[in-house]
């Protein structure tokens, strides 16, 4: 009886494993070993209009941005066709003594004016020497498969703990004084006041 019982269970088991594959309706196709891999189509997806990346921690992002390595590559995305970067410096108000916080991280971050959610492209370099000379476009998305297009807004942030998400009295800030649009060059952005 117990081995009727046990040869019962497989056979509902293997009879349950063979209706879950005969249900799945995703064609299997041999490997290609030389198929290229492609981002995905997200249309299919989110409608157009609607937001993906609502919520997102941004700040997270910037955190685990590499400290080293590729200067400024917080997203490993290609660069997109016909965007090019928006260059220049970011230098400290004369007022600032001792060339601001030691060990700080310098956030340079570009958002499309009038879109909200999370910045289009970061730039993060610790430890910057002042004046620091500045290039930020399609190499630094942070949505891959993104585009790098204006107007843009432009803000930089000494940031003295290094986290994006926090905001101290003795941190920096400046912003580039108009919308900017990709290949702008000769930027200036002086870091002379606190967060908000």
């Amino acid at each position: 009886m117990t081995s009727r019982n046990g040869s019962g269970g497989a056979l509902v088991a293997l009879a349950i494993l063979l209706s879950a594959l005969l249900a799945c309706d995703r064609n299997i196709e041999p490997l290609d070993p030389s198929e290229q891999a492609r981002q995905p189509n997200l249309g299919r997806i989110f409608p157009e209009g609607s937001d993906p990346d609502a919520g997102r921690d941004v700040g997270a992002a910037a955190r685990m941005a590499p400290a080293g390595g590729v200067r400024g590559n917080v997203g490993e995305s290609a660069p997109a066709p016909g965007a090019d970067p928006i260059s220049g410096s970011i230098e400290l108000a004369a007022s600032v003594a001792g060339g601001g916080p030691a060990g700080a991280v310098l956030f340079l971050i570009a958002r499309r004016e009038g879109q909200p959610g999370p910045p289009m492209a970061v730039v993060r370099e610790v430890s910057p020497s002042f004046p620091y000379a500045f290039e930020i476009g399609p190499a630094n998305l942070m949505i891959p498969g993104s585009s790098f297009a204006g107007p843009v807004l432009l803000q930089a942030r000494l940031d003295s703990d290094g986290n994006a998400m926090t905001k101290l009295p003795e941190d920096l800030e400046g912003s580039a004084a108009e919308p900017l649009q990709p290949g702008d060059s000769q930027v200036r952005i002086v870091l002379d006041r606190s967060p908000r």
